[in-house]
């Protein structure tokens, strides 16, 4: 996809374990490109590990290397399967794990950088639902630098980092007869269990939770998976579950009602059509999911904080501050395509405004830009201060100037004020509230940008402007929440903790990935493996990037 570069050199694996096969192999179409030298030193480097030469198939876009040092794709015949997927050598790939070690990068203190660590234990699955991975690609995340640098996010150390990977499963669960995922798939795993360091990216093995991994599709480039994992996770349960978004009809209006069913050991393929599969997970949360298996310290917010009749409804708006970043981008399309709400997005238009538009799901793009202060107006003033749902992904303090942008009992105008009149209709939720503060139009404000298709309407209707607001921080609160706003962080424990719930994340983007539903965001791929994560963090941080991912490969020709 445009942006993306594809940078050979790099730390690579021994990959001779595993093999890709395919009847076709010899009719298809080659060419060739060579990796560079690898990584320089780091402190802890004790060898280098030599490029590695490969090949690309140009029939099925598909990388894979000139001799033995990738697998090779399977391709069954019969029935199509529609997930990458490859084939382990046992004896080869034991002989690596019978050896145990393995490379990682590890963080000795805080404000240090990451170093380079040969010999280091590959880790072992400890239950009957994990997985052993090995690492294809890393996915970079903001608070892979944050963390280090302000000293949090590291339970003891030295400790190894990384949220997000995409992998192949090298080990199966106990139970993989039963399993959706199988040995050989090539899925993506978003590790929210920061605390188990098995379960840290900056490895070339780690375990995964069988419910926390979604098989990458075939017709998607590993380097736009790898980054895509923890984004989705904290999107959808930032809209299902602190907000109580229903997605529950999405599977019937976007042909995404495909279920699963188990071929034996070569996986799953696509089972007959259901009538609903998309997600209600506020449901899910008090109706079928064993309370007991849900953290005590987000109980409350998985189970008490937002009420049935405070649930957005379709034509309602939602503002994301921040719409640019990975996990807003999948905000607005989940929250435009699959609820249909309203979406009205803050972001520096200059730079990102295009494409948040080309998603055809902002219906308002606002400047964060020159002064934030005055997007927090306009956001007010667009929406008639009648704004009920918000969702930061940047900090505290543009999170403190959405929340001031957003309705509370106290202030919401009137029925009669706003030209409703307070007939029956608006009483039951019917009517429509004028998009206009202190007598200006929404459409005088020079700092937004909005799909020519739209109406300047809010859908808000005067039922839900009695009901409290709620607002999602990712990365920070305000201090202080008036009476008639509610505050909520997304809690992403849960998606690990309790299977059903993480299942189900998992198998839906399996489906929206499947189907093309959502749109990714563009990738740009660093060089040097693990040892090139120093500089590609420090380009992250630097906001060089704007709103592409980074990722890193630690496997070429994938």
């Amino acid at each position: 996809m445009p942006g993306i570069q594809r940078l050979l050199q790099g730390l690579s694996f021994h990959l001779s374990s595993l093999r890709r096969s395919s009847s076709n192999d010899t009719a298809n179409a080659k060419t060739t490109a060579t990796n560079g030298a690898a990584p320089a030193d780091t402190a802890e480097k004790t060898s280098e590990v030599p490029g590695q030469t490969l090949s690309k198939d140009t029939t099925n876009g598909v990388a894979k290397p000139a001799a033995q040092s990738w697998p090779e794709k399977i391709e069954p015949e019969v029935p199509p399967f529609p997930f990458s997927k490859y084939e382990v050598d046992e004896a080869e790939e034991g002989q690596r794990l019978q050896k145990a070690e393995q490379d990682v990068l590890l963080v000795h203190g805080p404000g240090q950088e990451y170093v380079l660590r040969r010999g280091y234990s590959i880790p072992n699955p400890a239950t009957e639902d994990e997985l052993l991975v090995k690492v294809v690609t890393i996915g970079l995340n903001p608070i892979d630098w944050k963390g280090p640098k302000y000293n949090f996010g590291l339970p003891s150390l030295p400790w190894i980092n990384g949220r997000d990977l995409t992998g192949v499963v090298i080990k199966t669960s106990t139970r993989s007869r039963t399993s959706r995922i199988q040995r050989g798939d090539l899925i993506i795993c978003p590790s929210t269990d920061y605390r188990d360091i098995r379960k840290a990216a900056f490895q070339e093995y780690v375990v995964a939770l069988e419910h926390t991994t979604a098989r990458v599709p075939r017709s998607l480039p590993v380097e736009n998976s790898a980054g895509v994992g923890v984004a989705f996770v904290a999107a959808a349960m930032s809209l299902g579950v602190c907000l109580g978004v229903d997605f529950s009809h999405a599977g019937v209006e976007l042909g995404l009602g495909e279920d699963y069913e188990v071929l034996g050991d070569k996986g799953t393929r696509p089972a007959s059509p259901s009538k609903s599969k998309g997600l209600d997970l506020f449901k899910m949360f008090r109706e079928e999911v064993d309370t007991n298996q849900v953290p005590e310290d987000v109980r409350d917010e998985c189970l008490e904080l937002v009420t049935a009749e405070e649930r957005p409804r379709p034509g309602d708006w939602i503002a994301i501050w921040g719409a640019s970043s990975a996990t807003g981008f999948l905000t607005i399309q989940l929250a435009k395509k699959l609820a249909g709400l309203r979406t009205l997005c803050i972001a520096d238009s200059a730079r990102h405004g295009a494409a948040l538009l080309e998603t055809g799901c902002a219906d308002l793009v606002v400047d964060r830009l020159p002064s934030a202060e005055r997007a927090a107006e306009v956001v007010r003033g667009v929406t008639g201060g009648n704004l009920r749902f918000a969702i930061d992904t940047v900090g505290r303090e543009s999170a403190t100037l959405l929340q001031g942008a957003m309705a509370c009992p106290e202030d919401v105008t009137s029925p009669a004020a706003n030209g409703d009149g307070g007939g029956e209709g608006a009483a039951k939720g019917e009517g429509e509230v004028n998009g206009r503060a202190n007598g200006t139009e929404p459409n005088d404000h020079p700092l937004f940008m909005r799909s020519p298709s739209q109406p300047l309407i809010s859908t808000n209707s005067t039922a839900a402007l009695l009901k409290r607001s709620h607002i999602v921080g990712l990365t920070g609160l305000p201090k202080h929440a008036p009476p008639g706003i509610v505050q909520h962080k997304v809690p992403i424990k849960a998606f690990h903790a309790v299977p059903k719930v993480g299942e189900a994340l998992m198998t839906w983007l399996e489906r929206l990935l499947l189907n093309g539903t959502i749109v990714l965001p563009d990738t740009e791929v660093a060089e040097g493996g693990l040892g090139g994560v120093n500089e590609a963090l420090e380009s992250l941080s630097k906001g060089e990037l704007g709103a592409r991912r980074l990722v890193v490969p630690l496997v070429k020709g994938v």
